[in-house]
């Protein structure tokens, strides 16, 4: 068997866990910037994060820190929490939002910086240093800079490259997506892949959220089937998607 041959026929799993400690409330939450509904013990965003068991069993937790060797021992090295600061490409406003993010590697021979799966939420920031007086605002423009700044210079990749760009129509209701392939460079002499001339693909997808966006990026290298990477972020992220609207608005958007 192909060692991506699973991909394309292991679903994903139907109920994925969102918090060991407490369940979240059906139905979609309802976002409050004053701090009312909250709960005694509200989730985090980490709380939302999805583990591994949503997907297949050869996708395990890994470092997110560039240049350092894919953990499998525990989901404590592949999650990072805090604040970054992005420049919006049409206004140079700087949108601040906090984030939660969780790296997935496939248990095989090839580098983690070649094969993984990146998931992140992302909540909108509102208030006195923010230049958006209310979640939408927010929410829109945190959508836009985040999908540009992960596709940025792509269709000026030097190689040839298969770039496909699809932005959202509207940042609050739907999602945008990217994928691109190209010809994979500095492949490690000892691995054996599909052919002399192997590809690596690359997805990402932004959707909102009614506190933020949730974000899900993955590469593949020497997919088995053309499109693959894209098929598999694009069912991540409306995994995703649904445990965050399930959940009650997390404690960093509360604030």
């Amino acid at each position: 068997m192909n060692r991506r041959s699973f991909l394309a026929t292991t679903p994903l799993a139907l109920v994925p866990r969102v918090s060991d400690q407490k369940s979240p409330e059906t139905g979609s939450s309802t976002d409050t910037d004053n701090g009312n509904n909250r709960d005694d013990d509200p989730l985090t965003l980490e709380d939302i994060l999805i583990t591994a068991d949503v997907l297949p069993a050869d996708w395990t937790p890994g470092s997110i820190e560039p240049g350092v060797p894919a953990h499998r021992d525990g989901n404590q090295e592949s999650t990072a929490t805090g604040l970054i600061s992005q420049t919006h490409p049409r206004t140079d406003e700087r949108i601040t939002s906090t984030y939660a993010k969780r790296r997935f590697i496939m248990d095989s021979d090839l580098p983690s910086e070649l094969e993984h799966l990146d998931v992140a939420l992302k909540v909108a920031n509102t208030g006195e240093h923010t230049p958006h007086d209310n979640r939408g605002e927010a929410i829109r423009a945190l959508h836009e800079v985040t999908f540009a700044s992960e596709t940025e210079n792509w269709e000026l990749t030097t190689e040839w490259a298969e770039v496909n760009l699809n932005p959202a129509t509207s940042q609050l209701r739907r999602r945008s997506v990217a994928f691109m392939r190209k010809p994979l460079c500095a492949v490690p002499a000892d691995l054996t892949l599909s052919t002399d001339k192997p590809l690596i693909e690359t997805a990402v997808v932004v959707a909102p959220l009614p506190w933020g966006v949730a974000v899900v990026t993955g590469t593949l290298a020497d997919p088995e089937k053309m499109g693959q990477t894209r098929r598999l972020v694009t069912r991540l992220a409306d995994r995703v998607v649904g445990i965050g609207r399930a959940a009650p608005s997390p404690l960093e958007a509360r604030q």
